[in-house]
């Protein structure tokens, strides 16, 4: 297994990096298996798709890659990417990142006085990430504005009625359930002006396997299925349809292969 020899050579070629072989006694590279997109591997030689590890939520790869490479600034990616998602207008985001980030104009300098919620420097607009079921926000440990006088409020897609609203210098970490996405809003009053607030916000994509599929292999990070005698064996693309090679949610009907 992870190796192959052909036309009478006397030792056995190894499979190569981003790729895996269960078989025994193979004769052609052909039984060299490409690990899918949104994965790596970094080793010669390898016999399952257990060697095939995950990208990292801010990192993405190809079909076949000895590693995963870093989204650069101003994208994200979700765990098991294909491609990084650049950040929606206004927002903002370092390199290997795994949401996107959004702040009052010129944070950590003092924001304005009487900034009214239409202000478009100072709300966002629609993050919305297809499979997403809720928003993690992290605010910056700096972030403070005028407590009880100017708040900052998020909304979920076109809603107008808030489902966060908070002031002064405490920011802990806050998730928000949405599956339409989540846009951001300030406003200020006519006197105390303070810091203002940055946010990162990271979309939360659960995977949902169907009761009924049982694959033979799993992705290293997936959740984990074990396999029983009984289990039918899926293709790398069969078992991308459930895993997405960007969207990890993505649903399908499988049929096992023969």
């Amino acid at each position: 297994a992870g190796s192959y020899s052909s036309g009478g050579a006397s030792s056995c070629s190894l499979c190569p990096v981003g790729t895996y072989s269960p078989s025994v006694q193979a004769s052609s590279s052909a039984v060299c298996q490409s690990c899918a997109a949104g994965t790596q591997q970094p080793l010669m030689g390898a016999t399952s798709m257990d060697s095939c590890h995950s990208c990292a939520a801010g990192t993405y790869s190809d079909v076949g890659s000895e590693r995963c490479y870093a989204c650069r600034a101003n994208t994200y990616s979700l765990p098991l990417s294909s491609f990084c998602t650049s950040c929606p207008s206004g927002f903002t985001s370092l390199s290997s990142s795994a949401g996107c980030s959004f702040s009052t104009p010129n944070f950590p300098s003092f924001y304005a006085d009487s900034v009214t919620a239409d202000n478009p420097l100072y709300a966002s607009s629609l993050f919305n990430v297809p499979g997403a079921d809720g928003y993690t926000l992290l605010f910056d440990s700096t972030s403070e504005t005028e407590e009880n006088g100017d708040f900052v409020y998020v909304f979920t897609g076109d809603s107008s009625s808030y489902v966060y609203k908070n002031s002064g210098p405490s920011w802990p970490s806050t998730f928000i359930p949405s599956n339409n996405g989540v846009k951001m809003q300030f406003t200020s009053d006519i006197s105390v002006h303070m810091r203002g607030y940055m946010v990162t916000i990271i979309p939360n994509v659960t995977l949902t396997i169907m009761p009924s599929i049982r694959p033979s292999f799993r992705p290293s990070g997936s959740p984990s299925i074990r396999p029983t005698s009984a289990s039918p064996t899926f293709t790398v693309e069969q078992w991308m349809c459930v895993y997405g090679s960007s969207f990890i949610d993505k649903t399908c009907s499988l049929q096992p292969s023969t």
